[in-house]
């Protein structure tokens, strides 16, 4: 038998009939062997080679497609969005910010509290620690970070200034207001 240069040649030469059978037959079996020879091993290895591809193939195209439609999720998460920034400058702006009641959906303004982001939680359980204040927000066997924030919400509610000295590792936001939307239908 002469030797391929390429596995793309090796391919075109090869008689690969029977190997599905063969596969079959040995799930069947329960993973008994068969009498294999150097060349039906050859066409084995072959017909894995094609299969690994096939997986690849198949993953490429999986994650091609999958791209796809999460930029189309994306443009209908932003044309919602947009409706709702329509909407919300309605209610806020034309409506006075009062309840508009329709017949497919009631609006209404909602008012949402400020809030801190922890942007790096390692940094700002160092803060904390730097302020003796770390030891009370510790869960087990971590921090608590939602008694942590709630603590340095009320700080800054007792006094408004300290916005200005948070840590780099903390984001505060201020009280927004935003809409509710309850479908009526």
């Amino acid at each position: 038998m002469a030797v391929a240069a390429t596995f793309e040649e090796a391919i075109l030469e090869e008689d690969l009939a029977g190997i599905e059978e063969m596969l079959e037959a040995y799930e069947e079996n329960g993973g008994q062997t068969f009498m294999l020879d150097e060349l039906m091993v050859r066409k084995l290895i072959i017909k894995r080679k094609i299969l690994r591809e096939e997986v690849d193939r198949l993953k490429a195209l999986r994650d091609a497609v999958k791209q796809e439609w999460d930029k189309k999720i994306q443009r209908v998460v932003e044309q919602i969005e947009d409706i709702d920034g329509l909407v919300k400058h309605y209610i806020m702006n034309v409506n006075g910010g009062k309840a508009l009641k329709l017949d497919v959906a009631t609006i209404s303004p909602r008012k949402v509290n400020h809030n801190l982001v922890i942007k790096d939680p390692v940094a700002f359980e160092g803060f904390l620690a730097a302020n003796g204040v770390r030891d009370q927000f510790l869960k087990e066997p971590q921090l608590d970070a939602t008694k942590a924030k709630n603590y340095l919400l009320q700080k800054i509610e007792e006094n408004p200034a300290l916005k200005e000295h948070l840590p780099d590792c903390v984001e505060y936001q201020e009280t927004d207001k935003t809409i509710s939307i309850r479908m009526n239908v």
